[in-house]
């Protein structure tokens, strides 16, 4: 059983989601709490945070989705497309404020992220 699947951990998954269209970019989801259906902190995407490549990237802060994308995969209801599980791991810490969100994921480091304007956020490597 990997570390992020042990109960009382906080979870983080990375999802591609490929619109009807043919588009497509990463929902980044992280769970705020370990509690069972606590709602999961979500961005969209377009870079893979666990890239050690990737040092900054910009993020789109979209609404909160339900804890069952923790482990789903396939379509999404509405005709909104398909997601695929991409990767995923144990969340270490995460402080979380409207302007502000720092977190650090186990195996990938720390990311601190600041909004920009509106949805908009700009991350970078802590």
């Amino acid at each position: 059983m990997t570390e992020a699947l042990k109960t009382g951990v906080r979870r983080w998954v990375l999802l591609r989601h490929e619109l009807p269209g043919g588009e497509w970019h990463y929902d980044w989801m992280i769970q705020r709490s370990d509690e069972a259906g606590a709602p999961l902190l979500t961005f969209r995407v377009f870079v893979r945070p666990d890239d050690a490549a990737v040092r900054e990237f910009a993020a789109e802060r979209i609404g909160d989705h339900r804890s069952v994308y923790l482990e789903y995969e396939g379509e999404v209801s509405g005709g909104r497309g398909r997601v695929d599980r991409v990767t995923a791991g144990a969340v270490e810490s995460l402080r979380e404020s409207p302007e502000r969100v720092d977190v650090r994921l186990a195996g990938v480091g720390e990311w601190r992220g600041v909004r920009t304007d509106g949805a908009g956020w700009e991350f970078r490597r802590g």
